[in-house]
């Protein structure tokens, strides 16, 4: 506006997108299920970093499919879903990943993070499952925590640079897998 009040220089912006705590648009994501629960299928948004809301299109997100974020460059993933399943392949070979934060995922299924050449972060506190090869190949992680782990399965953390590892009280079952971290904290319960 000059000094009359009147537009002085008009802009040729025809859109704009704004996103709030790094949450993008409902119509980014695509989510199948019935009832009020429901799958987070796919992403298609922008943002390398993002906020996956509790709740989209109606439905509380409560896992995540198979190369979901196949197509993506997302590069740090934090979920505020509280009871939350990573199916199988879900974030399979997705090399921008670097971190995700996911303090209410249960779940981890076979192959998740697997091939995440750059995954450095990973919280995921409440998990009580990993599946097998879930981080296989994450050369760069190397730390994890699973206070609450009940099943680690074949091959979870085959190929990864763990320098420090631990593991809740109640791991039960452990597949053929084997442990290699510097340090390994495991405590009985």
């Amino acid at each position: 506006f000059n000094d009359s009040g009147d537009i002085a220089v008009k802009s040729k912006v025809t859109s704009m997108t704004y996103y709030y705590d790094n949450q993008d648009l409902a119509s980014s994501y695509t989510v199948t299920g019935s009832s009020m629960s429901g799958t987070l299928v796919s992403y298609n948004g922008e943002l390398t970093t993002l906020v996956v809301p509790e709740t989209i299109n109606g439905l509380a997100i409560t896992s995540v499919a198979e190369n979901a974020f196949a197509n993506s460059k997302v590069e740090n993933l934090i979920f505020s879903s509280p009871n939350l399943l990573f199916n199988n392949y879900a974030f399979y070979s997705l090399s921008s990943l670097v971190s995700v934060d996911a303090e209410g995922a249960k779940y981890v299924g076979d192959y998740t993070f697997a091939n995440c050449s750059n995954l450095t972060t990973v919280n995921l506190p409440a998990v009580y499952t990993v599946g097998d090869y879930a981080f296989k190949g994450c050369s760069k992680l190397t730390e994890l925590s699973f206070p609450l782990i009940t099943s680690v399965g074949t091959g979870a953390l085959e190929d990864v640079n763990l320098t420090s590892l631990f593991l809740g009280g109640d791991l039960r079952n452990y597949g053929d897998s084997y442990f290699h971290a510097d340090t390994i904290y495991a405590y009985s319960s």
